[in-house]
């Protein structure tokens, strides 16, 4: 297994700087996929940007969880969170209204 977290990071840091990118934006959801693959790229040592997108309730305590720990154990992660309540709220508003209107 080690072998094959290492071939990723290497991939990884190989890859990034050829695109011309600065960095790696992972989107975190608190599960698995998102944990492993944020935690892989603070791996690198690559400039590592962890966002969040919360609608309704607010962050899960698993993401948030993610995000702590990352930032605690990983220098190059930084994180931001960017609530779609409002904007979710507004096309919920639309939608129905859109649906009924093709369904005529």
């Amino acid at each position: 297994m080690m072998k094959e977290i290492e071939l990723i990071i290497a991939w990884l840091q190989k890859e990034c700087p050829s695109r011309i990118a600065k960095g790696l934006i992972v989107g975190i959801s608190g599960g698995i996929d998102s944990a492993v693959t944020s935690t892989l790229c603070a791996m690198t040592g690559l400039p590592v940007h962890v966002m969040t997108m919360p609608i309704g309730r607010g962050l899960h305590l698993p993401a948030k969880r993610q995000i702590k720990w990352l930032k605690e154990k990983f220098p190059n992660v930084t994180s931001e969170s960017i609530d779609l309540t409002k904007i979710y709220t507004e096309v919920e508003k639309v939608v129905p209204y859109e649906l009924s209107r093709i369904n005529s």
